[in-house]
């Protein structure tokens, strides 16, 4: 199946469409049909509408087909013909409407999802006032004509202005209490024969199907057409019901009539069986006193199951014509086009190619590729398609027009293929061992340099690294073509699954890092690589960690960075004085803290962090945290002294000098900041 559930959805809408007012244009001219078979029918194209995008893949025998007979795949170069094969080539069949990719198709998609979510939302509404109304309505002393297989309440209610059946697990009879007061017994008894006739033949259970169909389906034109010939049907099928029972068609007409005069032009209800429109009740009578109709009751099942067999039989022997009118969309598409030249890639299904990316192994039906280079007013092109029956046509142009496919289309496919296909991540370990075969390491390197495709250059780099065994100067070249990625993802992604393979070479990998400009991606990387790290690394890490823009995330790196360890430390807390937010710097230093090595480098850095906090209430917090550890030394506690004597506000020097410990020399040094 190469078709997309969105090209599939995108094609059954004319599909349907067309299928529904092919049944349309039958059923207006066979008036002899019953309203129960004509409604049996419809129920069977809506099912088969709905099935159209699978239906179209069963390998059904098609009688008739769209395309002759072609070779299934070019002669050889060795036996190029020597006729020209463009004039006998038939022109293949293609879509009315291509998609360049699958964007369109999946915006409608998305669009199909909102339109159902909100129609879904209405129906949950109609739904919860229709039980509002029955449990409003009051008993009626009224009992149907008819013996029921469930027990049904007949009540009355002032907020509805028609007759309607509302059913599910407790099924009632709602009447307004206007029309109950108007009408004669024996026109009730008709109106109330009629309401019955929806729930004995369970059409509650039946719209609240169709109706949750078309919901679903709201973006499609033929369901909604066929969901309004289903409400009409249905409501002549019940008329000839009501006639049926009685015998007798004016009292029926009569009450009909008058229950049209007396309801006003309100919209009926989305879930209420029995409830139509004024100008819907005039075509029923209409019909209703056409002596030539057909008033049968109940479906005829022949013809019912001759209508279906038909319509699956038409979709079956369509299938190949599909294309002609179709949407087809590409899955993958690249345009290089610089004003003047212009190359281009467009691929739909899943074409296996050959080892050598030269030419096509298979092309399952549906599939198409299309390779165009050269001048932009005149390039040459090449279209090779797998027609529906399974053959495959390769036509070949240069500057527009057709010309045979011989050794040079040959030569053009085989040089165009090639250069896509080692962009695209097909086969991308079998190339790669090509390329190691042919020249090596190093030649391979080259071959990937030249992928254009981000994605691709990855899988690539990571294949190599798992096929070559890793020396330092394969390892620092890799790191180097690496860093030309120019996706932010895929280098991450790169760094990430490879990281083992990179311990030891902390510094290539960090100038790879800081190549990347998205901050959250270096923070992501900087923060699983900090455990790794050994000490000599953590000054150039500090730097790496100096370059992000972002606050927040520098203060995250060096939150998951800081250890125990002295100097790796006295190393990280270099980069506080770079972030820029008091919030931020104080929420790292609050950490460090916790984990304070008192020894000079330590101090030294961690003092000189806390000097750039403008904010006394900050500053003070910090120092706070710091003098919560246990078994500070005398110069740490004199630099605290020190530091709570340079914040500006009184209270904040008393609160933080309240807890200060005693020292021998804490005198000394406040006089000696004084």
């Amino acid at each position: 199946m190469t078709e997309t559930l969105s090209g599939a959805l995108l094609n059954s809408l004319w599909q349907g469409s067309l299928l529904t007012l092919a049944v349309w244009l039958v059923l207006r001219r066979q008036t002899r049909w019953s309203a129960a078979t004509r409604l049996a029918i419809w129920q069977v194209t809506l099912a088969v509408v709905l099935l159209l995008p699978a239906l179209r893949q069963l390998p059904l025998h098609r009688w008739f087909d769209s395309a002759p007979p072609v070779p299934a795949a070019a002669p050889p170069a060795s036996a190029a013909p020597a006729i020209d094969f463009a004039a006998a080539l038939p022109t293949p069949a293609r879509p009315l409407v291509e998609l360049p990719s699958e964007e369109p198709a999946e915006a409608l998609l998305a669009t199909a999802v909102l339109l159902a979510a909100f129609q879904l939302f209405r129906l949950a509404v109609a739904y919860l006032v229709l039980r509002r109304w029955k449990r409003k309505s009051q008993p009626a002393e009224l009992v149907p004509p008819i013996l029921l297989a469930r027990q049904v309440a007949v009540r009355l209610s002032s907020r509805i202005s028609m007759p309607m059946a509302v059913g599910y697990r407790h099924p009632a009879i709602l009447l307004p209490e206007a029309i109950v007061r108007d009408l004669t017994p024996a026109q009730l008894e008709q109106v109330l024969l009629h309401e019955s006739a929806h729930l004995a033949r369970g059409d509650d259970w039946a719209t609240l199907g169709e109706r949750l169909v078309r919901a679903l389906f709201a973006f499609h034109p033929a369901v909604y057409c066929i969901g309004r010939q289903l409400d009409r049907e249905r409501e002549m099928a019940c008329d000839d019901w009501v006639i049926a029972r009685s015998g007798c068609t004016k009292p029926y007409a009569d009450a009909l009539a008058r229950v049209a005069e007396l309801s006003l032009p309100d919209r009926a209800p989305l879930l209420a069986a029995g409830a139509g429109r004024r100008k819907e009740i005039f075509v029923r009578l209409e019909a209703m006193l056409d002596s030539a109709r057909n008033r049968i009751p109940s479906a005829s099942h022949p013809l019912v199951l001759g209508a279906g067999l038909l319509l699956l039989f038409a979709v079956a022997q369509s299938t190949p014509y599909s294309y002609l009118f179709g949407f087809g969309n590409y899955h993958r598409r690249h345009v290089v086009d610089d004003g003047q030249t212009r190359r281009e890639f467009k691929l739909r299904g899943d074409v296996e190619f050959t080892a050598d990316d030269q030419d096509i192994a298979h092309m399952p039906p549906g599939s198409k590729l299309i390779l165009v280079a050269g001048d932009r007013r005149a390039p040459r092109q090449l279209e090779i398609e797998s027609q529906p029956n399974g053959e495959i046509t390769r036509l070949y142009s240069a500057g527009g027009v057709r010309q045979p496919y011989d050794q040079a289309a040959q030569r053009f496919l085989a040089r165009e293929l090639s250069t896509w296909l080692r962009n695209e991540p097909i086969n991308v370990s079998e190339r790669l061992s090509r390329w190691l075969a042919a020249g090596g390491p190093e030649s391979a390197l080259r071959e990937i340099r030249t992928v254009t495709n981000d994605h691709t250059k990855r899988l690539y780099l990571e294949e190599l690294l798992v096929k070559v065994p890793p020396t330092e100067e394969l390892l620092r070249r890799t790191l180097r073509a690496a860093a030309e990625i120019s996706s932010d993802h895929e280098k991450s992604t790169f760094l990430v699954n490879t990281a083992p393979r990179f311990r030891g070479y902390d510094g290539p990998v960090l100038s790879v890092i800081d190549t990347i400009p998205a901050d959250r991606e270096r923070r992501e990387l900087l923060t699983a690589l900090a455990p790794e790290l050994p000490l000599v690394a953590l000054p150039r890490f500090a730097s790496s960690v100096a370059r992000i823009d972002s606050d927040h995330d520098r203060a995250e790196i060096l939150l998951a960075a800081l250890t125990s360890s002295g100097e790796s430390q006295s190393a990280l807390l270099t980069v506080v004085p770079a972030i820029n937010s008091d919030h931020e710097k104080a929420r790292v230093l609050q950490h460090a803290a916790t984990l304070y090595r008192d020894v000079p480098p330590v101090r030294e850095a961690f003092f000189a962090a806390v000097h750039t906090i403008s904010s006394d209430r900050e500053r003070r917090e910090v120092l706070e945290a710091l003098l919560r550890r246990p078994a500070l030394s005398p110069e740490t506690v004199n630099a605290i002294a020190q530091a709570a004597q340079q914040l500006t506000a009184e209270h904040e020097r008393e609160a933080l000098r309240s807890q200060l410990p005693a020292q021998p020399n804490a005198p000394a040094a406040s006089q000696e900041a004084r």
